[in-house]
């Protein structure tokens, strides 16, 4: 069955087979337990996700967490799980703690790495290399200062679909939290 945009995601039988429910891996589609394909559009990204993106880019790590935290417990797949990881070990970088930073960088790349080269439109290998890059700039410390931290010459990333899905660059309304919404 092909698509016109090149994305699939692979669907098994749960239970007694009354629902459908996404694969947990890559690997369980190439391993032959595909069973239906859901056909989407390029642009089918869910908002969390898309504002995860755009926190990750304004370097605010942990609201990006909670964002895609409040999503992964609908669609608890290890992709988004591994990308969670990733934004709270950066902002444990960012207050010092590299223990904890190395922790969950070493964690983000064991979740992520079966999803690569691609998954849900990003580029998973680019990911996994700025992990890599980060693990061997970070010294194994418990702690850091903050400036001793910004001297380990440790750059945020940043992050994009593939498929050209625009970031948005307002929270809608409805991700906003108490006093925010009311603005």
């Amino acid at each position: 069955m092909g698509t016109s945009c090149g994305l699939s995601i692979g669907y098994t039988i749960c239970g007694q087979g009354e629902r459908w429910k996404p694969c947990q891996t890559p690997e369980s589609w190439r391993r032959g337990n595909e069973i239906g394909v859901l056909q989407m559009t390029a642009h089918e990204h869910p908002m969390e996700y898309l504002l995860f993106l755009k926190y990750v880019n304004e370097v605010d790590y942990f609201e990006a967490h909670e964002v895609l935290e409040g999503y992964w417990h609908s669609d608890r797949i290890d992709f988004y799980k591994g990308l969670i990881q990733l934004a709270v070990g950066l902002y444990h970088l960012n207050s010092g703690n590299t223990a904890g930073f190395r922790q969950l960088l070493t964690r983000a790349r064991q979740l992520l790495t079966p999803y690569a080269p691609e998954f849900r439109a990003m580029n998973v290998s680019r990911v996994l290399a700025y992990v890599d890059d980060c693990l061997h700039k970070v010294p194994n410390v418990v702690e850091m200062e903050r400036d001793e931290v910004q001297k380990l010459g440790v750059e945020p990333i940043q992050l994009w679909l593939e498929d050209g899905t625009p970031i948005p660059d307002e929270v809608p309304p409805e991700f906003l939290e108490g006093e925010e919404a009311d603005e």
